[in-house]
């Protein structure tokens, strides 16, 4: 019946925009919060689908599907992609603040994983390494700790030199071939994946010291997309309360002419 499918296919569309819903209320979330990438969601359309509705089975191992019938431009969602452009980058004055110029991303551990990040606020805690809010320590191009000495000071090339001059460790910045293929831990942290390719490390890296790269959600962008979803969202409400009020006219119609 075309009423019905009429009820699934806005069905469908609120569910889309509930998704699309709290993905934007995540962004706007975390647009104060330093190296946050946002999310971007992905839909698929399918011109044509058969649909069905699950029913019980006498034997509970078992699910009965019942055929509705065919379905005409369902949309779903397909994936969640995260948006890795560059933030905009703000001055600080903070020594242990860092901000890489070009693509890349620092390398943290927690002792067992290895993570990366393009959040550069990091705090130099009393054993003198550099570490995050969490207290992810920061990793140079050997894998090591960073170690910064009270006397010691970043130069642009993330190397990390003594009062003269003198090279101590530089820090590791490094670079994939699909950054897309992340995947998120967390809020601005990333763990590699067979899809991102492993991680490369940049030879002469460019960084901005008392600089830190913030989120790149754009407020007022996704708050006109909060407000297009929502009226869509109550658009959809209206169309099901109408469907099914002329459902309920047909059935008893039907009942009446019986």
């Amino acid at each position: 019946m075309d009423l019905v499918r009429g009820l699934y296919i806005t069905t469908m569309g609120m569910l889309l925009d509930e998704a699309t819903l709290n993905n934007l209320a995540n962004n706007l979330a975390n647009v104060d919060t330093a190296g946050y990438k946002g999310d971007r969601l992905a839909f698929r359309t399918y011109l044509e689908r058969e649909i069905y509705r699950r029913e019980p089975h006498p034997e509970r191992s078992k699910v009965a599907l019942r055929r509705i019938g065919r379905l005409e431009m369902a949309t779903v969602l397909d994936e969640v992609r995260m948006d890795m452009s560059c933030g905009k980058i703000e001055e600080t004055g903070s020594p242990y603040d860092l901000a890489i110029k070009e693509d890349g991303f620092f390398a943290v551990t927690d002792g067992e994983n290895i993570y990366f990040t393009r959040n550069g606020n990091f705090y130099r805690d009393a054993q003198g390494r550099l570490v995050t809010s969490e207290g992810y320590r920061l990793l140079d191009t050997q894998g090591k700790t960073v170690v910064v000495g009270l006397d010691d000071y970043i130069a642009l090339d993330g190397s990390i030199r003594g009062p003269g001059g003198e090279l101590r460790s530089v820090i590791g910045v490094y670079q994939f071939e699909n950054p897309v293929g992340l995947r998120k831990v967390g809020y601005t942290m990333f763990a590699t994946t067979d899809e991102s390719g492993e991680p490369a490390l940049i030879e002469n890296p460019s960084l901005m010291v008392g600089f830190l790269e913030r989120s790149n959600v754009e407020p007022l962008k996704e708050m006109v997309k909060m407000i297009e979803a929502q009226r869509h969202f109550e658009i959809s409400q209206r169309v099901i309360t109408t469907t099914d009020a002329l459902l309920d006219q047909v059935v008893n119609q039907v009942g009446r002419l019986r």
